[in-house]
């Protein structure tokens, strides 16, 4: 039953990186984010409700399809809407605080799930992990939605780069406020985004991600980090089976524990240790990004080419994780705020598409299929320090050449002009 319960997973994750490019369109048009929120919540709590009444496997991969596709939504909407309930300087500390509470939710639906699954069947456990969120996507419609791109402003010098806001590196100014959107400042750097604003077109709109050279070095490293973190979670527990005489339930348990705890604490450290570097740093959050991954690399090698007692390698990949997961608030917030509001949904989604594509959906196949043709499991894993430089490369590039691009990532001529229309010439943007 091996291949039906990895297909479950791979139906899951396939479901949710196709559809999230799609609502991150639909979430840049100028609909109501709040309520598209809401109906991805309740989309995916209904289908998980609706698992409990499957009574074949195929049936139900119907409602884990659905409940990708719910989850596309909130992945691809949320850290947009987050990023405009606060300025560009505490948005990284929003997002920390918001990928913090994933790993939280995911280990009391492990608790709860397992609990409820052992000692009152596995229909009930579907329904109790799936009725609050009907509750709590109802909750959604009461918050009061921001308006889009509030914080952001005009660059009336002519060109300026959104990483000086993202990294928060000039952050000496008040928040604009309303009719402001002309007005210099160099904490933020964008054109202001109502709700009216023009969204560009799907093929215009990859355009300006991919001249964007903060997105493309902060996702690029991201995927490499995501190919890492997918085949340890999925690889960890043989090893240690098979190399240190843990059985797989022992091995399950520890690496439950290093992924939770460690992921946990690694990404509020570096969320916090981010905006404290800020004044040290032209550029922190890729500062920080590079460095600590740099760590996370040097204990990984060391884990896998030195044979060592088994609680040392315990603690070594504790602290792998840790330090990979540094980035989690820090690259995210690049990811969102290096574009203009209008584009902030297409940002976050198609680095979902693509860090799923290219990262964890491939990376437990390919570490398996080297174990298979080598015979050798700790060869194999060794290849995810490997791939996991590139990201190192990556964000040190972003860390050194980002600045210096101040209009590469900009909307194109075309754009800026339909903006300057529907803004009644306030002036011209520019995402990076």
């Amino acid at each position: 039953m091996d291949i039906p319960t990895g297909l479950l997973l791979t139906t899951f994750v396939i479901a949710e990186m196709l559809a999230a490019p799609v609502f991150g369109y639909i979430g840049d048009k100028g609909i109501s984010r709040k309520y598209l929120l809401m109906a991805g919540v309740l989309v995916w709590s209904a289908a998980t409700c609706a698992s409990s009444l499957c009574n074949t496997f195929w049936s139900l991969l119907i409602p884990r399809t659905i409940v990708g596709i719910g989850e596309a939504v909130y992945t691809s909407v949320s850290p947009a809407l987050i990023a405009d309930y606060f300025p560009k300087h505490q948005v990284s500390k929003a997002l920390t605080a918001y990928y913090v509470v994933i790993p939280v939710g995911v280990a009391l639906g492990y608790a709860i799930g397992g609990f409820v699954g052992q000692n009152f069947g596995w229909r009930m456990a579907f329904l109790v992990s799936g009725v609050p969120g009907l509750f709590f996507a109802l909750c959604v419609a009461a918050l009061k939605e921001p308006p889009r791109g509030q914080f952001d402003v005009v660059d009336t010098e002519g060109a300026s780069s959104i990483v000086e806001d993202v990294t928060g590196e000039a952050d000496n100014t008040e928040s604009p406020k309303s009719g402001e959107a002309g007005k210099r400042d160099t904490s933020v750097g964008l054109v202001s985004q109502s709700s009216k604003s023009t969204t560009p077109p799907v093929i215009e709109g990859l355009k300006i991600l991919f001249r964007n050279r903060a997105w493309v070095f902060a996702t690029c490293g991201y995927i490499a980090v995501t190919f890492g973190m997918g085949a340890l979670s999925d690889w960890l527990p043989t090893f240690f089976s098979r190399y240190y005489d843990a059985t797989i339930a022992e091995a399950d348990v520890v690496v439950g524990a290093i992924v939770m705890v460690g992921g946990l604490a690694g990404t509020i450290v570096g969320g916090v240790l981010a905006d404290i570097v800020r004044k040290s740093f032209e550029q922190p959050y890729f500062a920080v990004s590079t460095v600590s991954q740099g760590f996370a690399l040097s204990l990984g090698f060391l884990a896998l080419v030195i044979t060592l007692p088994k609680l040392v390698v315990e603690l070594l990949f504790f602290f792998i994780v840790f330090f990979s997961w540094f980035f989690n608030g820090p690259i995210n917030a690049i990811i969102t705020n290096c574009v203009s509001a209008n584009m902030r949904g297409r940002s976050n989604a198609v680095g979902i598409l693509f860090i799923h594509a290219f990262g964890d959906a491939a990376s437990p196949a390919i570490v398996g299929a080297i174990s298979d043709s080598t015979g050798n499991l700790r060869l194999a894993i060794a290849i995810v320090p490997a791939v996991m430089c590139l990201s190192v490369a990556f964000w040190a590039c972003g860390w050194a050449f980002v600045k210096q691009d101040t209009a590469g990532g900009g909307l194109s001529k075309a754009f800026q002009e339909v903006e300057l229309e529907d803004k009644k010439g306030v002036g011209r943007s520019h995402d990076v």
